[in-house]
């Protein structure tokens, strides 16, 4: 029987190595599978949007927004009449955008951190200087309050109207 099981395995081998293959050996079971190395995650669409404000946080409706780098590189938008912009598309984090209007200085910045609860994900708000010197305001200024002439039945004459002394700003 001895020699049955030889001739059996003589000629299975033969027969794997005849047809180009070899007789694989047993792996074994303790030893991790092999696994395939990672592949990069192609980034998906995203939503991005944000508020132009000038140099005293008013909201700047008409101001450009632009996209410098990236597969949006070139695509741009003004703000609304909500003075709010919006973008799609695939943005990253070194993705820069700029934001333009004329009589402010451009400004140039990049998405800030993902904000999972907001709608959408990923906004850039903007801070746009003047360009150029700012009104002078210095002189003398007396600040005078007066009641609505409705109220005086319920504030004494004494409180109807108060003014400040006049102070050099």
């Amino acid at each position: 029987m001895r020699i049955a099981a030889v001739l059996l395995v003589l000629i299975v081998s033969l027969g794997v190595a005849g047809c180009g293959g070899s007789p694989s050996m047993p792996t074994d079971a303790r030893q991790p599978a092999p696994q395939p190395a990672p592949q990069p995650v192609p980034s998906s669409t995203a939503q991005l949007a944000g508020i132009v404000y000038d140099s005293a946080e008013r909201p700047l409706s008409g101001a450009r927004v632009e996209v410098l780098d990236g597969p949006q590189a070139g695509q741009w938008t003004l703000t609304d009449g909500t003075d709010s912009y919006g973008f799609s598309g695939i943005f990253d984090d070194a993705t820069r955008f700029r934001a333009t209007m004329t009589g402010h200085v451009p400004a140039i910045g990049t998405r800030n951190a993902r904000c999972a609860p907001c709608n959408p994900n990923w906004w850039l708000y903007f801070f746009l200087q003047p360009d150029g010197a700012s009104a002078d305001l210095a002189g003398d200024y007396t600040l005078t309050i007066a009641a609505d002439p409705a109220c005086s039945d319920l504030l004494p004459a004494s409180a109807r109207e108060r003014s400040t002394p006049s102070e050099r700003v």
